[in-house]
């Protein structure tokens, strides 16, 4: 988990992301794309985190995109532009997560190891990624079996590395309550990884 020193400190937009976007806004397509490049990731990953699913997940992220390009007007770069896509993001999430209670699809779906969309990219030793994928695994399931508001903050500050400020933003809470939640989050997720492992593990 990342160290919180700097927590308090707001992202905002970088002078070059300032004129990617205003080039975006007068339709340059390409500049959007590289919007879309550079952020991707981050909002799968943190959608992944949200919904528990890699394929609804990729869904929402495609959503969250076609969203951004048709409100970016309306940004005005009082975050940053990750920070922004990342709300979108979330109420794209709360949104399903309100779906998928009224369908009751509680089930397990029929693609139910996202791991390896938190593993980094770093490359290394087959051992070495297997055990990268292990870890992303057992973490995937212990954030999934944290309460909403818990997740939700986990997502954004460990997996994310969003500080203080733009989680506030991004799950329109209060500051106070991010730093409160936040503690009891982390608390209650290294009690659930520092319970029994399941059968068979190792370590």
């Amino acid at each position: 988990m990342k160290p919180d020193a700097t927590s308090s400190l707001t992202e905002f937009s970088s002078p070059e992301e300032s004129a990617r976007i205003e080039r975006a806004i007068r339709g340059d397509g390409r500049a959007f794309e590289e919007i879309v490049m550079q952020y991707q990731t981050s909002v799968y990953r943190a959608l992944v985190g949200w919904v528990g699913h890699r394929g609804d997940a990729e869904d929402l992220t495609q959503e969250t995109f076609l969203l951004a390009y048709r409100n970016l007007k309306g940004f005005q770069q009082r975050s940053s532009l990750r920070t922004w896509l990342l709300r979108i993001a979330y109420h794209q999430a709360i949104s399903h997560r309100r779906k998928a209670a009224r369908r009751r699809s509680l089930a397990p779906a029929s693609d139910p190891t996202p791991a390896e969309a938190l593993v980094d990219g770093r490359i290394g030793s087959p051992g070495e990624q297997l055990e990268r994928t292990l870890d992303a695994a057992r973490l995937h399931e212990a954030i999934q079996q944290l309460p909403v508001e818990y997740r939700d903050l986990i997502v954004l500050r460990d997996l994310q590395d969003l500080d203080y400020q733009s989680i506030a933003q991004t799950l329109e809470i209060p500051l106070g309550t991010v730093r409160s939640r936040l503690h009891r989050a982390r608390l209650e997720l290294k009690m659930i990884l520092d319970g029994p492992r399941p059968e068979g593990a190792h370590g």
